[in-house]
């Protein structure tokens, strides 16, 4: 096998703009997803730390006491689907803005 020879994807670009925005959105979804359960455990933590019985304790003791599994997953559903959707409206009118300025859409670069 010759090293020089090198394998290349060719994609289509994707001509219709409609496309691109739910490429855009759906990015945005993901990492709004991403972010919500990176942070999730730390919220639940200062929203534990709120709670009158909470008051004088430090995060270590509110964290043993609640579990990790309580700190990750309680409210993580309704926070994937607030978080992800928001980032998604906001990519998804960044392109929509870049367009109607002339910039045309994001790329995708492969």
């Amino acid at each position: 096998m010759d090293m020089n020879t090198h394998t290349t994807l060719h994609f289509s670009p994707i001509n219709s703009l409609l496309p691109q925005l739910a490429i855009t959105f759906f990015s945005g979804y993901c990492a709004g997803i991403l972010s919500a359960v990176t942070t999730q455990p730390m919220d639940n933590l200062v929203s534990l730390t709120m709670l009158s019985s909470n008051r004088r304790k430090s995060f270590a003791e509110i964290s043993s006491e609640a579990g990790f599994q309580t700190l990750r997953l309680r409210g993580l559903g309704s926070r994937i689907f607030m978080i992800g959707t928001l980032t998604g409206v906001q990519w998804w009118i960044y392109d929509s803005f870049r367009n109607i300025v002339g910039f045309g859409p994001s790329s995708i670069i492969v």
